[in-house]
């Protein structure tokens, strides 16, 4: 009864987090997976294979490489946890952006003996951080162009102001804010 109730709590907690927790024995190479694995890759629960080779091929090529050496260097080091960014293949075709947290346990004799982990999706963070970065490079290159037209066209005055109410202006038009202009200009007289 004590091992149905470990098993019922790793489901219980598995389904109220909605990420992928898996076991893997190293000794022999087995993961069991829960069922958030099959809605994170949208694949049937069938499609699921037990081996970290199977994982290492979902992995993106240009990930690869790096996840397996993140995985020797640790457990080489004989650290305790890991926590490995890399992309795995949907079934659609289309790549999940995921972070791999686990704890690695030890033998007596100090050898790995297996990792209890979880695999969170988080490729709309990091959609929404690209969309940040570029509304930021966009943001920078509307203060250069307009910088350097009042730079070009104005006197002496306009230079001084121009950095503070570019700011503003950029910010009303790309995040949508309304940022007052007149104060900024009577704050540097």
């Amino acid at each position: 009864t004590q091992l149905r109730t470990g098993h019922r709590r790793y489901r219980t907690l598995s389904a109220t987090i909605g990420d992928a927790v898996y076991e893997w024995d190293f000794s022999t190479d087995r993961i069991d997976w829960s069922d958030a694995l099959h809605r994170l890759l949208a694949c049937e629960p069938c499609d699921v294979g037990a081996t970290h080779q199977w994982r290492l091929d979902r992995t993106h090529s240009d990930d690869r490489a790096r996840v397996r050496a993140e995985i020797r260097r640790v457990l080489a080091a004989r650290d305790t946890t890991w926590e490995i960014e890399s992309r795995l293949a949907r079934a659609d075709g289309t790549y999940a952006a995921v972070v791999d947290r686990a704890t690695i346990a030890y033998g007596a004799d100090g050898r790995a003996q297996g990792a209890v982990g979880v695999v969170s999706d988080v490729t709309e963070r990091r959609q929404l951080m690209d969309q940040l970065r570029l509304a930021h490079r966009m943001g920078r290159q509307c203060e250069d162009v307009i910088f350097d037209l009042l730079v070009g066209h104005g006197p002496a005055l306009h230079v001084r102001i121009a950095p503070a109410i570019v700011r503003a202006f950029v910010g009303r038009i790309i995040l949508g804010k309304d940022r007052e202009i007149l104060p900024l200009f009577h704050a540097v007289h």
